[in-house]
């Protein structure tokens, strides 16, 4: 009995990294289960229950850290940030267009550095199995990076806080792109991707459900554009031009947004954003 308030102590000081920890342990046992028994996540049951438990278990290990620590209104408070609609049309607009815009940049890149679209190339909608797995993705991605923003953001400022769920994302979605060649292009813009979900994450007031509609484009963009195009015309380069340009993009809001990135104090305080010195 008086080794428990120093227990939770312990856990609620170390939590983002437990929550870390978990999620990668579970990420790495289920992705393993896949493929090492060639499970058919598309068709077989067994395949399709371990590969959602893959996608949502960074919800699991926040909902599962929150219920231990703040109870069933914690976890409500979590999970309540995906109805969180009131930010704001302007954050919609940019959680809609960013994606859309660097699609089209690198279908145009594409074609003036001297390449040509496959004849048989065509902007086809993915099948309704693969979208309800970006979706559900997406949701459970963005409860976790929602969960570990607002542990970080109370503890350090935004460009630590960044980097460190940019390394996570990296070894989290690696662990079944490990066998892809283009791992380490797709990892760097990740990293990227991490300072451009934190700044989302705080201007759109600690909104989930921004977070989750810039995700679900982003994946889905993506797949039918980028990673298509690269299919069909034998070539990795639309992959190339596609993380270069999230990479430019992250690096040009870091540089308009300075004041915010440069900043070394914790820019959340009981869940409500301080304004970062101008």
């Amino acid at each position: 009995m008086d080794n428990e308030p120093d227990g939770m102590s312990a856990i609620e000081k170390y939590q983002v990294w437990i929550f870390f920890a978990l999620t990668i342990i579970i990420a790495l046992i289920t992705s393993q289960l896949i493929f090492q028994m060639g499970l058919d996540i598309y068709h077989s049951a067994s395949g399709s229950i371990i590969y959602i438990l893959y996608v949502l278990c960074p919800a699991i290990s926040a909902v599962l850290l929150v219920a231990l620590m703040g109870g069933r209104e914690g976890v409500l408070s979590l999970v309540m940030g995906l109805a969180r609609w009131k930010v704001g049309l302007q954050w919609y607009i940019v959680a809609i267009v960013l994606s859309i815009i660097v699609e089209g940049l690198t279908v145009a890149i594409f074609i003036v550095t001297g390449n040509h679209i496959p004849g048989d190339y065509t902007l086809s909608p993915l099948s309704l199995t693969v979208t309800f797995y970006i979706i559900l993705s997406a949701i459970g991605l963005a409860i976790g990076l929602g969960y570990a923003f607002s542990v970080l953001l109370s503890e350090h400022g935004p460009m630590l806080s960044a980097a460190v769920v940019g390394i996570f994302l990296v070894i989290y979605k690696g662990f079944v792109s490990i066998q892809n060649p283009n791992i380490l292009i797709m990892s760097v813009g990740l990293f990227a991707l991490a300072f451009i979900l934190l700044w989302l994450y705080y201007y759109a007031k600690s909104s989930l459900l921004i977070i989750a509609i810039f995700l679900i484009l982003f994946v889905y963009m993506s797949n039918i554009i980028t990673y298509d195009l690269a299919s069909m015309s034998g070539t990795s380069l639309p992959i190339y031009i596609n993380k270069i340009i999230y990479i430019l993009m992250t690096a040009a809001i870091m540089v308009l947004d300075m004041s915010f990135f440069r900043e070394g104090r914790p820019l959340l305080e009981n869940g409500n954003a301080i304004r970062p010195n101008g």
